[in-house]
């Protein structure tokens, strides 16, 4: 980890003494999660406690951490053990914590994110939606938010099952499905509104697409959706235009959630990091672009 401090960069060991398979940042707690279970840690915390700091909260292997951006909960791919979701709750230090694990989707899961306050889930064999719905109490008036359904990848893009080579993912409003050269996109609208009952799913576009080789990741930003190849990764922009970044990457991030950062995606290479600053979305028609979710909906 590295900070800036009066002008000067600071660095400071992992508090994980493993290598994580992904991490996340939520309410000043480093979440990481690897094939030993899920863990996190406080952020700015002393590594002399890391003893009594690091936390333990599930042993499933982890593949994907995802922090919704206004439910206070983190969803998390578990492989074969499926999707599991934490809700976060303040306890007596005024820390957001995160709670006991509840299995959301025993269907085999090894990436996820968030479509409002349901989970989208998918896998090299299968894709899934997890459907919550948000109801407000009578005598609390709280918002809460309650588990509906696990929704097929067939009732979303209106086809039949997967095939051994489809590629599905999807973030906010926006589904995609890769099959057979070509891409579908589909615009979900969550349930739970008394105008809105149940989940719609409409398909808008359809569009042909050779990514040249197999897709090994997928994500989505505001300003388009990102594809993972084993040498590039594949930027389909919002604005429809197309960006090849041609190198073997290591990891690499979007950042939805932030206030800054989200038109920015990061790739890290073995020698190298490079930052890529997208403007072109500013001038997109939100409500009718096939790549990428709505800036309103983040």
């Amino acid at each position: 980890e590295a900070t800036e401090l009066a002008g000067q960069s600071q660095h400071h060991d992992s508090p994980f003494d493993f290598l994580p398979i992904d991490t996340e940042i939520y309410h000043n707690e480093i979440y990481a999660g690897n094939e030993d279970g899920l863990f996190s840690f406080p952020r700015g915390a002393s590594l002399n406690k890391v003893k009594t700091r690091l936390e333990k909260h599930h042993d499933a292997s982890v593949f994907q951490v995802k922090a919704s951006d206004r439910f206070s909960a983190i969803a998390a791919a578990a492989g074969k053990d499926g999707l599991f979701d934490f809700l976060l709750a303040r306890n007596t230090n005024d820390r957001k914590k995160i709670g006991d694990p509840r299995q959301v989707a025993t269907r085999a899961c090894n990436a996820c994110d968030w479509a409002f306050q349901s989970i989208m889930g998918w896998s090299s064999q299968l894709a899934f939606l997890a459907s919550f719905r948000e109801f407000k109490d009578a005598e609390s008036k709280k918002k809460l938010r309650v588990f509906n359904k696990i929704i097929d990848s067939s009732e979303i893009f209106g086809a039949a099952q997967l095939s051994a080579n489809d590629v599905v993912w999807g973030s906010r409003e926006k589904m995609y499905r890769f099959s057979a050269g070509h891409i579908t996109v589909a615009n979900y609208e969550a349930a739970g509104s008394a105008s809105q009952p149940d989940e719609r799913f409409e398909q808008i576009g359809h569009f042909n697409f050779t990514p040249g080789a197999e897709i090994i990741a997928t994500g989505t930003a505001s300003f388009g959706t990102v594809l993972e190849m084993e040498d590039r990764i594949i930027v389909l922009r919002s604005d429809g235009e197309l960006d090849m970044f041609v190198g073997t990457p290591i990891h690499w991030r979007v950042f939805p959630r932030s206030e800054h950062y989200s038109n920015q995606l990061h790739i890290i290479y073995e020698d190298a990091l490079e930052i890529i600053s997208f403007t072109h979305d500013y001038f997109v028609n939100q409500g009718t672009k096939m790549f990428g979710f709505a800036k309103a909906t983040e």
